[in-house]
């Protein structure tokens, strides 16, 4: 199944275009702040940002994730966000949210919230730990 790409472009304000050897689509745009680039192919796509034109060695942001879809969601005060729910899972501690302020600055989360298996971690519960005192 092709990942529709019409919500990152309209997230972004930019068009994706094709690349060679046209499996991969790139799209790029700047926010006043950091140049992003989105890489999509079928169902994978790379996001990067860096406060420099192009890719180097190591940007401010590099994320590559399989996604299965898209969607879209306002955050209150702030602006549009764009969630990218990853293969397989439908759990929202594992979505990539990006978020868009109304000055046009984008930022990135690659972890929402706790998993409904989560606990507070507890004292001695590491195998490694020593037993409590008495």
């Amino acid at each position: 199944m092709r990942l529709s790409v019409e919500d990152i472009e309209k997230f972004f304000e930019a068009r994706f275009q094709a690349m060679e050897p046209g499996l991969v689509s790139a799209l790029r745009h700047f926010d006043g702040y950091a140049h992003w680039s989105v890489f999509c192919m079928e169902d994978c796509l790379y996001v990067s940002a860096d406060s420099e034109i192009g890719l180097s060695a190591f940007p401010v942001v590099e994320l590559t994730i399989y996604c299965s879809r898209v969607s879209t969601s306002s955050a209150g005060g702030v602006g549009p966000t764009l969630i990218l729910h990853p293969n397989d899972s439908d759990e929202m501690s594992r979505v990539v949210v990006l978020t868009r302020t109304k000055q046009g600055r984008i930022s990135l989360c690659a972890s929402v919230g706790a998993g409904p298996d989560s606990r507070k971690a507890e004292p001695g519960a590491s195998p490694n730990a020593a037993p409590p005192h008495r």
